[in-house]
């Protein structure tokens, strides 16, 4: 990921349809992990509430508006702000992780728990 640190933001602007506006991509984590601001357009639903909530990326509604956002951005950006942001985000994912493999691993120890 060394080219990613030389970037001031990672484009998360994908096309609007049905499957993309539900999904979080790989970019976002990569957001986050690297402290490197994220683009993300407004219908893609749940990485619009995460950038709301999180506060590490620009949401965009119109491409038009991009450079102005962008530069609002670099505006006013409070270093210590976006990393808290970050890091509140990646401990919210770790959070969910755990509960996912407890709720794995205890459905694995129940026997006859897959029908034949």
């Amino acid at each position: 990921h060394s080219y990613l640190r030389k970037t001031e933001f990672i484009n998360i602007l994908i096309s609007d349809n049905t499957v993309n506006n539900q999904v979080l991509s790989n970019r976002l984590y990569l957001s986050a992990l690297l402290n490197i601001p994220c683009l993300v357009n407004h219908y893609t639903v749940e990485q619009r509430k995460i950038i709301e909530k999180f506060q590490f990326g620009i949401v965009i509604e119109d491409y038009q508006q991009l450079p102005g956002k962008i530069l609002d951005f670099r505006k006013n950006f409070n270093k210590s702000k976006f990393m808290e942001g970050c890091q509140a985000f990646l401990k919210k994912v770790s959070a969910d992780h755990k509960i996912f493999e407890n709720t794995i691993t205890e459905f694995i120890k129940i026997p006859n728990h897959v029908q034949r």
